[in-house]
């Protein structure tokens, strides 16, 4: 296994574990006696999110955890991670649709912001979730909704992302009734042992759902979850404020899962345009000069705050130190250069995002079990209006 020490990411050969797989979901044995076409294999599996269907799908209503008797080491999910709908993500999409919608007018796209209104889950047509266990920690973003799904509402079943384009069929739904019909659909247990275990890769697997189904069952929510760091930190603090607020509300158990990632291995230093960083226990410190910004990279760059001056001093001895033995002129130019922001102006920078956090993140967090108080957040014109009830 080879890592990629500046973002995590694993190379490992699995051209003998996909084999396997491969030959399982076409029920045949493959031969790949001539090496050329290991390539080709590896490039159709990396393409190809199938996994076997399943006979016995009792598991699907039987095998999930209550959110209730939560433990951290055993459980069992449907989740729906969620984003605001003033994240980039969410306003590309929404960019991305409606310019689709003006070239295919015949494209219906039901928008809604389950942020605002959670109990409209069941009008959705498709659900995009993920099954989870204590060692399928992956998810599409840091918070969100755990799902009590029916049988029936499952409509697909993918190791991966399985890519649906949800808003370019006008009737999206019943093609999926109609794949899976033909297709079949997998237990927990197969997707489960398809999927990638949260050590070894970052992606998540999905399951499509919809949330009233074709006899009229429709999902509900059972609780919320978010994603935290080992050190108790949340992954995303706005998104985090705004489901502790709806867990109150609808009094949900509200779940902290603990975000899996791969940290940066000791590395020497190494030049990017525009600046230098270094990697050393299991951080990147990151020095930017031609921006003047220093800041660090934690939980394999899922975590980025300013560096404040005595990690700065410390990463520049680390880097001093790599000098002393490899002597590289541009790069002593360039420690020369991060040593000019005075102390004082970094120390401002770090007291400044801990403001920007409190006003923008955190402030919500706590009134989950402080429930004397009952906070909304309403977001308008990128700034937090808080509101109490």
């Amino acid at each position: 296994m080879t890592e990629d020490p500046k973002f995590g990411s694993d190379h490992t050969d699995r051209t003998a574990e996909d084999l396997k797989r491969l030959e399982e979901v076409i029920g045949s044995s493959v031969d790949l006696s001539d090496e050329s076409k290991f390539d080709g294999l590896k490039e159709y599996l990396k393409n190809n999110v199938m996994v076997p269907s399943s006979t016995n799908l009792t598991g699907w209503e039987t095998s999930l955890t209550d959110p209730a008797k939560h433990r951290d080491t055993s459980f069992r999910y449907v989740i729906h991670a969620v984003e605001p709908e003033t994240s980039i993500g969410s306003t590309v999409q929404s960019i991305f649709i409606l310019q689709e919608m003006q070239r295919d007018p015949s494209i219906r796209w039901n928008k809604i912001d389950l942020l605002q209104t959670p109990e409209k889950i069941v009008e959705k047509a498709v659900i995009s979730t993920s099954l989870i266990d204590s060692e399928h920690r992956v998810t599409w973003r840091a918070g969100g909704y755990i799902l009590r799904v029916p049988l029936e509402n499952i409509l697909k079943t993918c190791r991966e992302d399985c890519g649906t384009q949800f808003h370019l069929v006008e009737d999206i739904v019943k093609v999926l009734y109609q794949e899976r019909d033909t297709n079949g659909i997998a237990d927990p247990d197969t997707l489960l042992r398809y999927s990638s275990v949260s050590g070894s890769s970052l992606s998540y697997n999905e399951v499509v759902v919809t949330g009233t189904g074709r006899t009229g069952k429709q999902v509900e929510i059972s609780g919320i979850f978010v994603k935290v760091f080992p050190n108790g930190d949340f992954v995303n603090e706005v998104l985090a404020g705004r489901l502790s607020t709806i867990a109150y509300q609808k009094s949900l158990p509200f779940l902290r899962i603990v975000e899996p990632y791969k940290p940066y291995q000791d590395e020497n230093p190494d030049l990017f345009e525009g600046g230098f960083g270094v990697d050393k226990g299991g951080k990147r410190y990151v020095f930017h000069i031609e921006r003047a910004a220093y800041f660090i990279l934690e939980y394999g760059g899922k975590k980025t705050r300013t560096m404040c001056p005595r990690e700065r001093a410390e990463a520049l001895g680390l880097v001093r130190q790599y000098l002393s033995q490899t002597p590289d002129e541009k790069l002593q130019a360039l420690v020369a250069e991060a040593e000019k922001v005075s102390d004082e102006t970094l120390q401002q920078r770090v007291a400044a995002e801990m403001q920007w956090k409190e006003r923008d993140g955190s402030w919500g967090l706590g009134r989950y079990q402080f429930k004397s108080i009952q906070p909304v957040f309403e977001r308008w014109g990128g700034r937090d209006k808080i509101l109490i009830k």
